[in-house]
């Protein structure tokens, strides 16, 4: 959980889930720390000698709640939580079947609450050694994330327009299933726990899954989604 007062949210953005495609490190740690928008597409992969694992396409990594803070160092309840993701990339890394991709759900950075642009750089450190392997790495916002800071500190080079405006939304289509990245930040001014998708989220929502029935439909969202209570 986390809580706060502050407000640093108000500008508007142009907003996609990020997508880290593989890119060497040197251009992918330039990235990071200078920022742009949602998605960075370079397609060029860190070669590593000796490991050139196979990818099983139907298989994917989530991940949620990570709350990394910029120092390496800080605790929150007990918790190292850069230890707990740095150990989860090294058993995803180790696998002998590298997965097809891997979806952070979420609450991805903090620093006690709000944020702060060196959480998310460090963040992006961290995830750094799936992307040297080639995997493709989605994320969403949970309610302990700020979506400006988030877009003006790790990304880089959004290509088209995101399909809602003001929210970071996408569909991720696999052999087997598409995946629907949804935005449940609802609070963008403090932190809140509740989330809210916002009817024209809905809507998107809606005509996407209309329009691609002929596979499953994953929907990702770091809130549980519930129907609003009949009011009397």
């Amino acid at each position: 959980m986390c809580t706060d007062t502050a407000a640093s949210d108000t500008q508007p953005h142009k907003l996609m889930p990020i997508h880290i495609i593989p890119i060497k490190r040197r251009r992918f740690l330039d990235l990071s720390a200078k920022g742009a928008v949602a998605t960075i597409v370079v397609p060029s992969v860190l070669a590593i000698p000796g490991k050139e694992m196979p990818i099983d396409p139907h298989r994917f990594a989530f991940l949620s709640d990570t709350h990394i803070m910029a120092n390496p160092t800080a605790v929150a309840r007990g918790i190292n939580m850069a230890d707990h993701l740095r150990q989860v990339v090294a058993e995803i890394a180790a696998q002998t079947t590298k997965p097809g991709g891997v979806v952070v759900n979420g609450d991805l950075a903090t620093d006690g609450s709000p944020p702060t642009a060196g959480a998310y750089r460090y963040l992006a450190q961290l995830l750094l050694p799936l992307s040297n392997l080639g995997i493709p790495i989605h994320m969403t916002m949970g309610n302990c994330d700020r979506r400006s800071l988030f877009a003006d500190t790790l990304t880089a080079m959004l290509p088209g327009t995101p399909p809602v405006a003001g929210r970071m939304v996408n569909l991720l289509k696999t052999e087997r299933a598409n995946f629907f990245l949804l935005d449940s930040l609802y609070n963008t001014q403090r932190t809140v726990t509740e989330g809210d998708l916002g009817m024209k989220q809905i809507g998107w929502l809606t005509r996407a899954l209309d329009n691609h029935v002929e596979k499953p439909a994953i929907v990702i969202c770091h809130h549980n989604v519930n129907q609003p209570e009949a009011k009397s």
